[in-house]
């Protein structure tokens, strides 16, 4: 099984060596993401890349991640309540460029949610395949 993990990473990262790419010789999807935010491109083209976004020929998508956080874990105590828990969702938000023939077509702010670096990229990208109506 890991042997299976380590071939299609390899694979993976052959086929996304920009971070820019194509699927199926259709449209453009590029990634910014500002020094000072803790995610890297890999992360995202990679779940990116896992929920085969097709973009339609002449069609470019920029996407610009402005904000993200982990989820974050509070632990206190009281006299009254004793030791309390408390966990906040991390999240991410993007700006979303959609060109088609270099004109812009439309700019969305795309969110995702999640208590896991790897959820919160998840949704971020079930989000933008909804609002974008990718197959």
């Amino acid at each position: 099984m890991k042997i299976h993990l380590l071939i299609l990473h390899i694979l993976l990262l052959s086929l996304l060596t920009t971070y820019g790419y194509s699927a199926d010789k259709g449209g453009n999807l590029s990634i910014f993401i500002p020094k000072s935010i803790n995610i890297s491109k890999q992360e995202l083209s990679d779940i990116l890349y896992c929920h085969h976004i097709a973009i339609p020929r002449g069609i470019s998508i920029k996407i610009t991640v402005f904000y993200y956080s982990e989820s974050v874990e509070t632990i206190s105590y009281s006299e009254e309540n004793g030791m309390t828990m408390n966990r906040t969702d991390g999240s991410i938000q993007a700006l979303v460029k959609i060109k088609k023939r270099d004109r812009l077509r439309k700019a969305l702010v795309i969110q995702g949610k999640g208590n896991t670096k790897n959820s919160i990229l998840t949704d971020f990208t079930q989000n933008l395949m909804q609002k974008l109506q990718l197959p």
